[in-house]
């Protein structure tokens, strides 16, 4: 599984998984989701689907997308969505919330848990479902100091279900490494060239490269830390390397894990 990149309204969207339990608590939160003690729920981010296939894994885990019933879990969810990603200018960032609604005219918003719609958060003249296909919703976490984006910090607006977002960041190997097994599969393994270019095409897609807006994506491949041999993590067979000039270079050390990059589609 690799990152996959669109563009929404200027913004760049993780999602993220609300547990349906009633019953959660700091100490039953599994790393790496963060605690609300207001909803007594947990929260983590994750990146890089559209709508549905995001409300899908979301299942998956017992959870669904976001609801937001109070300005005060509105700003939780807005500062956890941009938790361990630079604020970089060029990169607003938006985040999928549950709330959606049918593809008929004048149709009613809901959120996907089932929970009532108590709270409204719409930005200035949202929604306004821009060519007539916006019917889900994203939360702008960060105006990153343009005051014409100000207005829309923190604020909702509708936009397309079916745009995958921009993901530009994990929090390390492993954690996409379990995302994609949830979904059935593994980072993908690269066994030609013609497949490199394939993926860093796709890792790019709907969105211009710029330095700040878009990094490198995960692969498969990794070292093993005993016999220091680079395997794919799904089992293949290592039959195509595509190092970058001077890589691998094991920076510090540490450097076990592989990703490529969509600008000279090399591996670092």
């Amino acid at each position: 599984m690799n990152k996959i990149s669109a563009k929404v309204a200027e913004t760049t969207t993780p999602w993220r998984i609300r547990p349906i339990s009633s019953s959660t608590h700091p100490a039953h939160c599994d790393v790496g989701w963060a605690y609300y003690d207001e909803t007594d729920s947990c929260y983590k981010n994750f990146f890089g689907l559209n709508f549905d296939d995001a409300e899908r894994l979301c299942r998956t885990v017992g959870g669904h997308l976001t609801s937001i019933h109070t300005s005060t879990e509105n700003s939780f969810v807005g500062e956890l969505a941009k938790s361990g990603i630079a604020p970089e200018k060029c990169c607003e960032l938006a985040t999928w919330i549950g709330l959606t609604r049918p593809d008929i005219p004048n149709s009613n918003w809901t959120w996907t848990d089932g929970t009532e719609v108590d709270f409204l958060a719409w930005a200035p003249k949202q929604p306004d479902d821009f060519r007539g296909v916006e019917r889900c919703t994203v939360l702008n976490s960060d105006a990153h100091a343009n005051l014409t984006m100000a207005l829309f910090f923190r604020k909702w607006e509708d936009a397309e279900c079916s745009l995958t977002k921009l993901a530009f960041f994990w929090k390390n190997f492993d954690e996409a490494e379990g995302v994609c097994r949830t979904l059935g599969g593994h980072l993908t393994s690269i066994h030609s060239f013609l497949e490199n270019d394939f993926v860093a095409e796709l890792a790019k897609s709907g969105k211009p490269y710029t330095s700040c807006c878009f990094n490198t994506t995960w692969i498969d491949l990794r070292r093993d830390p005993v016999n220091n041999n680079w395997t794919w993590t799904d089992g293949t067979e290592v039959d195509i390397l595509a190092w970058a000039p001077t890589e691998p270079n094991n920076g510090l050390g540490i450097q076990r894990c592989v990703s490529v990059s969509p600008l000279n589609r090399q591996r670092l």
